[in-house]
C-alpha cells in the first residue's frame, strides 16, 4: 500500500443532545518558526450514524485570508481559524472534527470548541484540546482520503 503522505486526527464523536451548540470553532496554531504546515479541517454530522459534511469557513494568518474549504497552508508562527456556519437551521446531535496534516503535525496545536446558542460561550463538554485529538489509523484503507492528496 505504501506510506501515507499525511496524518489524520479526530476529536472523536461529540454529543450535542441538548442542541445548545450554535457554532463549532476550530483553531490551529503553527508554532514552528521556520516551516509552514498544510492542513485540511472537516466537520462531520454523525446524527444519522453516517458522516455528512458540514460546511466550514476558514481564515488564515495575520492577513485573515479566507479559505475555500480545501487544504490551506498555515505560515510559520501564525494561526488559522475554522468555523461552521451557524447551526440554527440544522439539528446536529453528534459531530466530529477531523484535521488532516499533509506534511507534519510537529509544533502544531489544535483546539475545537462548541459555542453556545445562549451566550456564545463555550458549551460544557464541547471543548477538545490538542492532547485529546486522536490519530486515526488509515493503514487498512487509506484510499478513503486519496482525494485529499491533491
Amino acid at each position: 500500500m505504501g506510506t501515507r503522505p499525511f496524518k489524520v486526527k479526530s476529536s472523536g464523536l461529540l454529543v450535542n443532545l441538548n442542541e445548545e451548540t450554535l457554532q463549532i470553532l476550530i483553531n490551529i496554531a503553527n508554532l514552528d518558526k521556520k516551516h509552514a504546515r498544510r492542513v485540511k479541517v472537516e466537520v462531520f454530522d454523525w446524527t444519522f450514524n453516517k458522516p455528512i459534511d458540514v460546511p466550514i469557513t476558514s481564515f488564515n494568518g495575520q492577513e485573515t485570508i479566507p479559505g475555500d474549504g480545501g487544504p490551506i497552508k498555515i505560515k510559520a508562527g501564525t494561526a488559522a481559524l475554522f468555523f461552521t456556519d451557524f447551526l440554527d437551521d440544522m439539528i446536529i446531535l453528534i459531530y466530529e472534527v477531523r484535521v488532516t496534516f499533509f506534511d507534519s503535525d510537529e509544533n502544531v496545536l489544535v483546539t475545537s470548541n462548541g459555542l453556545s446558542i445562549n451566550n456564545s460561550g463555550n458549551v460544557p463538554g464541547q471543548t477538545v484540546l490538542d492532547v485529546d485529538f486522536r490519530t486515526l489509523d488509515w493503514d487498512k484503507d487509506w484510499s478513503y482520503h486519496s482525494s485529499l492528496r491533491k
